[in-house]
């Protein structure tokens, strides 16, 4: 099968997919659009270059920082910890928890998305 001939199926069958109506249609027409991104090439190629530029950040933190430096790296730490937990809800929205769980690396990046959100939690409160 040809790469234009199998488009030409999907679309087809795109076009005669019966949705569930009301509120339940919409919802599962939101998590497939969802599902594709997260399996997407450049939505992987996204959180790599993402984490690549936080090992980078986090790597450049010292003891003797000064104060300024050192805010802006925890801003961008911040930030990019932002994007891992938007990450993980799109995950989470598109494929659901069970499946989410059944791989071994995200079941890793989501336990270093929640020791981050209780780490920020914890800066937060003090």
């Amino acid at each position: 099968m040809t790469d234009a001939h199998s488009e030409w199926v999907v679309t087809y069958l795109n076009a005669v997919r019966v949705w569930p109506k009301n509120l339940y249609g919409y919802i599962k027409k939101i998590r497939i659009t969802l599902k594709m991104l997260v399996r997407s090439g450049p939505f992987d190629n996204a959180m790599l270059i993402s984490v690549l530029l936080n090992t980078v950040v986090m790597s450049m933190d010292r003891f003797d920082l000064e104060p300024e430096p050192k805010k802006v790296l925890e801003d961008m730490n911040t930030f990019f910890t932002w994007i891992f937990i938007i990450e993980m809800s799109l995950k989470l929205m598109a494929i659901g928890a069970k499946k989410y769980t059944v791989e071994v690396m995200n079941i890793l990046d989501g336990s270093v998305v929640m020791l981050s959100i209780m780490e920020m939690s914890i800066a937060a409160s003090s």
